[in-house]
């Protein structure tokens, strides 16, 4: 059986929206022993910061947010920071 998924980029509401799902792929992760910034022992609490964080940041333009949903909930998601303009000779671009 194949599972569809749909990529979508969120808006800091929308990932307020979803805090509870990203709250439970965030810590299905870092549970599972995913290098992802995080130590154990991880709570909830953890997790919904970051995403407040993260919402905050989209609104702010400085982080995009890819999400790949299955069956309405968030199945993967992948965060990555915008390029800073000014650092650009820096960076190499």
């Amino acid at each position: 059986m194949t599972t569809s998924h749909h990529l979508s980029l969120l808006s800091g509401a929308e990932i307020r929206d979803h805090l509870d799902p990203l709250t439970a792929v965030l810590e299905d992760c870092v549970n599972g022993g995913a290098s992802v910034s995080f130590l154990l022992p991880f709570h909830p609490e953890t997790a919904r910061a970051f995403w407040r964080d993260v919402a905050d940041s989209v609104d702010a333009g400085e982080r995009l947010l890819l999400v790949a949903e299955s069956r309405g909930n968030p199945a993967f998601c992948a965060d990555a920071g915008r390029r800073d303009e000014r650092n650009l000779g820096v960076l190499g671009g």
